[in-house]
């Protein structure tokens, strides 16, 4: 037996005796087997509360104001031999709230009229004066045929009148009130319908007030 042979029987019975000594000195009680993973216990996601029946969303003083104003709108508006008629196809059955503004809620009635012409009518109400004459600058400053345009004595103050071949308008501010007239398209045989339609819109605002600001 060579030398390498005899140093490696000599090795393993090293290893062989150090196990059988590690084995026999090992307590009885000792547990080896891995111990098992803690599974965590899936969050559960809270159901939400169903709102009571009939519940309705809190409506503030604006907006019950100009949702009784439009409930009052008549869907007919004279302008001389023109009868303007709601036009339920554009909008929300012919209505749309207004965007952009300051302490304020305002919504737009659409019209039409047998021979082509369309229009609108906007109202809107503000928590204070301050906020509709900021209003009606602002509208004023971002209609371009505004900034050219005349007032009218006939009609409450501040007015302003514009006309040109892409609209007409007319704007009004009355107290925390303001309006706007846009007559978008009307028949070239006739004459503009911008002052008659906007002399309809404020009579209809001031014989109607005490009416929608009780709601």
């Amino acid at each position: 037996m060579t030398f390498f042979k005899t140093q490696r029987i000599r090795v393993w019975v090293v290893a062989l005796i150090v196990m059988l000594v590690a084995s026999a000195c090992a307590p009885d009680n000792l547990d080896i087997t891995p111990s098992a993973t803690p599974t965590i216990a899936p969050t559960e996601t809270p159901t939400p509360t169903p709102l009571p029946e009939g519940f309705e969303a809190e409506v503030s003083a604006n907006e019950a104001v100009i949702e009784a104003l439009m409930e009052l709108l008549p869907n007919t508006i004279p302008a001389g031999a023109a009868q303007w008629q709601r036009d339920y196809s554009r909008g929300e059955d012919g209505i749309a709230s207004l965007r952009g503004l300051t302490n304020g809620v305002g919504q737009r009635m659409y019209f039409s009229e047998q021979t082509g012409g369309q229009m609108n009518i906007s109202f809107a109400v503000f928590d204070t004066a301050e906020d509709a004459i900021a209003n009606y600058e602002r509208i004023r400053g971002i209609r371009p045929v505004l900034q050219t345009g005349t007032s009218d004595d006939a009609f409450p103050e501040p007015n302003l009148f514009g006309a040109s071949n892409q609209g007409s308008y007319g704007i009004f501010q009355i107290d925390n009130y303001f309006i706007e007239v846009f007559i978008e398209l009307f028949s070239s045989t006739g004459s503009n319908p911008l002052k008659p339609v906007s002399r309809s819109a404020v009579n209809f605002f001031e014989s109607n007030r005490e009416a929608f600001e009780a709601n």
